[in-house]
Order: structure tokens, then C-alpha cells, then sequence
């Protein structure tokens, strides 16, 4: 093929890409959002004590994490909060889409004060408290860059301690395409809770239950500006998530960037990141998920990696992070990495 047609098919590209981004509408977030979308009710529900309590007598103090505050490669001051424990092992906890990290501080404070894991749950770059600007990162690969900058911060004060990384919803997304990184090494396994795996992915419900919103012509021109090297627009806004107003305390963030969007799930090839979890990994959804369809996860995994999925009766999206039968996988997961043979991969 000749540079000229090379060159011709180049600026083909980038002309219909920029039509498509012109000509498409921003996604809008809905402040009277109503119909259907994810439950929240359950995050209004505590954990049983007998999961973590070794006496199965007192229920675990309610405590909140400490504030921690750190620099990213950047400079940029980031927000996490940390929940100490005894445990020799460290576990990141990284939430999903449209919120931060509060809503899994309860299933943090437990494994901590169970003595299971010495937990840190971060705000994520572009959410309630970290980055400059709300529903936006500087680059698609800069969250699994900070995600990898907390770990060096980990390692440092605790070289010898095994490193975990778990993620619900799109933060499970984050954690398959950390482990598909460059960094992947960094962690010792995964604990991955009804993870995204990607719009088109099997496993994802239609607007992932009526819970994201997706400028898909705006989408496809910026894939096709980037497919050329053009990244100039990736800030411009391509998703929006239909959060209900009840639900809503003005610390959520609903849009996102495409930058954003993209950084914030698995890499494309879906299958590298899934062939790069340790065989340890963990994989948990619940069989009542709205936004998810939880028979595709066991196939989907199987055909690509050794690592385990557990599907949950009676479960949804969000319960999974608080409901005792969840939870009590992730504490035999957890104690089966801290025995002193394990082999993780």
C-alpha cells in the first residue's frame, strides 16, 4: 500500500470521526432520574457479624477508615481511606462507576477489624475528592497509573506483605485491566465483585440495566480520532449514568469523559486481561445482578484463566458487597492467600 493511500485513509478517518463528534449530542445526566436502574436499597443493609466475628457473640466496631491523603506521579493530591488491621495482607478496594469509595467502607471495616486484611479503599482520579476535575482523567491510562503508584506506596511501608487488588462493578473492570498491564505484576491477586468487562462484552446487560447511558456516535468518532492518533477530544463528555435522585447526596459524579470512560474498564482484548489474573483470583456476582448477566461470567472466564467464579442465589448488583454469604467468600478467599504454602500463580 502506498504512503499516499496510507495518508488518504488516514485523513478519511480522522474527517469522519470529527463529523460524528460534531454532529452527536453529549450525554445528559437525568437530575429527575426514575425508571429503571439499579437497586441502592441494598447498601442501606449491614453485614452479619457471625462472617467476621471469631466469638460469633459481639458484632465488629463500625469504624470509618482514616483519611489518607497521597501524590501521584503527577503531583496531584489524592483521596483514600484507610481501614488498618494486624493482617500482613494489604487490600486495595476499588469502587465502581458513578460514586467513590464510601459505599464499600463497611465491607472494609469488617475485613479489617476481622483481622483478614489491612484495607485501603481510594477515591478514585476524576471522583468526590481526588483529581481537578470531576468525571475526567488527563489520560485513558492514568488510574491504572495512580493504582500502581498506591501499591509502590504500599510495598514501601510493607515490603514483605502480599499486595491484593479487588474491584466491584466497573472498579473490578479497573483492577482486570491493571492486571493486563504493564504493572499487573505488582499485585498478588485479584477479588473481582459482578465486574465490567465491557460494553460489549457478554456479560453486560443492554445499558448495563438501565444504569449507563453511552453516546455511542460520540464514542465512535473518538474511537476513530484516537485510531489515527488524535486524543485532543478524548476529553469531551460520552457517558452518563442514571443514578436515582433518592440515591444521590452531591458527591456522585454522573458523566464521564471518554478518557474516563475507556480507562475505566478492561483493555479491548479482553481476553489478555482475563488470561492475566493469578490463579488465586477470585470472581463473585451475584445470580440476581441487574446489570450484569451472571451465567456468562463462569464460560467467559474459563475459556481464558485458571482463577475461580462463585455465583451468589439471591443476590443483585450491590449486595454482593455487604450481604454474609458474599462476604464469607471473601474471607475463606482471603485465608486460603494467607496460608504459608499458597501458591498464587
Amino acid at each position: 500500500m502506498s504512503k499516499v493511500l496510507i495518508v488518504f485513509l488516514g485523513c478519511l478517518v480522522a474527517s469522519l470521526g470529527t463529523l460524528l463528534v460534531l454532529l452527536s449530542f453529549a450525554p445528559e445526566e437525568r437530575r429527575d432520574a426514575t425508571g429503571q436502574t439499579l437497586s441502592f436499597s441494598e447498601l442501606t443493609r449491614q453485614p452479619v457479624s457471625s462472617t467476621f466475628d471469631k466469638s460469633n457473640s459481639n458484632p465488629p466496631p463500625r469504624t470509618s477508615g482514616q483519611l489518607l491523603q497521597w501524590h501521584a506521579r503527577d503531583g496531584q493530591k489524592l483521596t483514600a481511606f484507610h481501614f488498618p488491621s494486624v493482617a500482613s495482607i494489604k487490600l486495595i478496594l476499588l469502587h465502581g462507576s458513578g460514586y467513590h469509595g464510601r459505599y464499600l467502607h463497611a465491607m472494609a471495616a469488617a475485613l479489617a477489624d476481622g483481622g483478614l486484611a489491612d484495607v485501603v479503599v481510594p477515591n478514585l482520579r476524576g471522583h468526590y475528592l481526588s483529581g481537578l476535575e470531576r468525571g475526567d482523567i488527563d489520560y485513558i491510562d492514568q488510574l491504572t497509573d495512580d493504582l500502581s503508584d498506591l501499591i509502590g506506596i504500599l510495598r514501601r511501608d510493607a515490603p514483605r506483605a502480599r499486595v491484593l487488588v479487588g474491584g466491584h462493578s466497573s472498579g473490578g473492570g479497573l483492577a482486570l485491566r491493571f492486571a493486563g498491564s504493564k504493572d499487573g505484576h505488582q499485585v498478588d491477586s485479584y477479588l473481582l465483585m459482578a465486574p465490567f468487562l465491557g460494553q460489549a462484552a457478554p456479560t453486560t446487560r443492554k445499558g448495563s440495566g438501565g444504569w449507563a447511558r453511552p453516546a455511542y456516535p460520540r464514542i465512535i468518532g473518538l474511537s476513530m480520532l484516537n485510531a489515527v492518533g488524535i486524543r485532543s477530544l478524548n476529553g469531551l463528555k460520552t457517558l452518563a449514568f442514571n443514578m436515582p435522585a433518592s440515591a444521590r447526596d452531591g458527591t456522585e459524579t454522573l458523566t464521564y469523559s471518554y478518557r474516563l470512560m475507556i480507562g475505566f474498564a478492561p483493555h479491548p482484548k479482553l481476553g489478555s486481561d482475563l488470561a492475566a489474573l493469578p490463579n488465586s483470583s477470585l470472581l463473585l456476582v451475584g445470580l440476581d445482578d441487574e446489570a450484569f448477566l451472571a451465567d456468562e461470567y463462569p464460560p467467559l472466564l474459563k475459556k481464558y484463566s485458571q482463577a475461580n467464579a462463585v455465583l451468589l442465589p439471591n443476590q443483585t448488583h450491590f449486595s454482593i458487597v455487604l450481604h454474609p454469604n458474599a462476604l464469607a467468600e471473601v474471607v475463606q478467599w482471603l485465608q486460603r492467600l494467607d496460608e504459608p504454602n499458597d501458591k498464587d500463580r
